[in-house]
């Protein structure tokens, strides 16, 4: 059955890269010829990659300056019935799901809804006497203190909120940055309240409808110990890990933490958010890339006032972030005006294939040339 279903996995593999190839025709009409060079070198990387590390399916996109220069998919988006992926196929973001929260409050910001600068108690009733020096901005960019939440993952966010408001903070606001996901699920109650509406929606309603993102959405799985139910997200990508044979894995999104993973979406629809930073739909590009040079750490890599991992790789300034690990990487290149976005739906596979792809197209650039997956220890 393996030697089967591997055989069909490879065949769908080249029936997904000749679609591929259908976006490569729109990057030869437009572009020069070295980015047709580089997209024939990602499609190899690819082809080679995934048949390699028993990668089921994959999407990527390759935006410079508002442009589309490559969009490409490849494989399967479900073993089991052999289902091809397509550009409006939806990959689970994971925890690049913090760059919609993020271009959310970009857009807060920028309408003055919300200043990085306040105190959570300008938003909030009855903030913990222990929270009080925390600011928005301590929120986004991961310095605030607040300890992860190990619960019941059925929790509304307003019940997640009394669960750890009384836990004593890991260190003092704003003195380091701690990557932790209760970050991004305070952020979200205080846009819930401004907003007056659920997180979920409130997405849809100021990021995914004006940004003509209509592919994707949440899941709202919930399970309880007899039963799992979830809503229908269109052409849904079913998740995976090998060991010796594909295995279904799934991870389960709380949600209290829908603001940072979680989110279904397909690469037309990243394609879309990708080229709406560059064209200034929503806001000034300025406030992303100013946001992302006044951190208030001296760590490097760290979270920038946006909430992107920002890094200076051989002279580039680099933003965005990953699936960790697995699913989804997103770079934002800001002097050469690049993004780079990868989508799969292997939950083993570590991050480097975006920044490979970047170094095709960026002349002098160059990325690890190991691509690695870590096993999971599922009994």
């Amino acid at each position: 059955m393996m030697d089967q279903t591997f055989f069909n996995f490879k065949q769908f593999l080249v029936k997904g890269l000749s679609v591929g190839c259908l976006f490569f025709s729109v990057a030869r009409n437009a572009q020069s010829g070295s980015y047709n060079r580089a997209a024939r070198q990602t499609d190899s990387l690819m082809r080679a990659k995934m048949e390699e590390l028993h990668i089921p399916g994959a999407a990527v996109a390759v935006i410079q300056n508002g442009k589309l220069l490559q969009q490409s998919v490849y494989g399967l988006a479900n073993l089991e019935w052999g289902n091809a992926i397509t550009v409006n196929s939806n990959f689970q973001s994971a925890s690049c799901t913090k760059l919609l929260t993020s271009t959310l409050y970009l857009k807060a910001v920028h309408h003055q809804k919300i200043c990085p600068e306040d105190l959570l108690c300008v938003y909030l009733e009855d903030v913990p006497e222990g929270w009080r020096n925390i600011r928005i901005k301590h929120l986004i960019n991961h310095s605030s203190g607040i300890k992860e939440f190990i619960g019941d993952p059925n929790l509304s966010s307003v019940a997640w909120l009394k669960a750890v408001q009384d836990s004593v903070l890991n260190f003092e606001p704003g003195s380091k940055q701690q990557y932790t996901q209760s970050d991004f699920a305070l952020l979200a109650v205080i846009l819930e309240q401004l907003y007056r509406q659920p997180f979920d929606q409130l997405l849809q309603n100021e990021i995914l409808y004006p940004l003509g993102m209509q592919d994707g959405s949440y899941d709202a799985e919930l399970r309880q110990p007899a039963f799992t139910n979830s809503n229908l997200v269109k052409e849904k990508v079913s998740t995976y890990y090998f060991n010796d044979v594909f295995r279904l894995y799934k991870f389960l999104y709380p949600f209290y933490n829908y603001a940072a993973g979680g989110f279904y979406a397909s690469i037309s629809d990243w394609t879309k958010w990708a080229i709406s930073l560059d064209t200034e739909v929503l806001f000034p590009v300025s406030l992303l890339n100013n946001s992302s040079h006044f951190p208030n750490t001296v760590d490097k890599p760290f979270f920038s006032n946006a909430g992107w991992l920002r890094q200076q790789v051989q002279g580039h300034t680099i933003t965005g972030h990953t699936g960790g690990p697995g699913l989804s990487e997103v770079w934002r290149f800001t002097e050469a005006g690049f993004t780079f976005i990868v989508l799969t739906n292997d939950t083993e596979l570590l991050p480097g294939l975006a920044l490979q792809i970047a170094s095709f197209y960026l002349p002098g650039f160059s990325a690890p040339e190991t691509i690695s997956k870590f096993k999971r220890s599922i009994k």
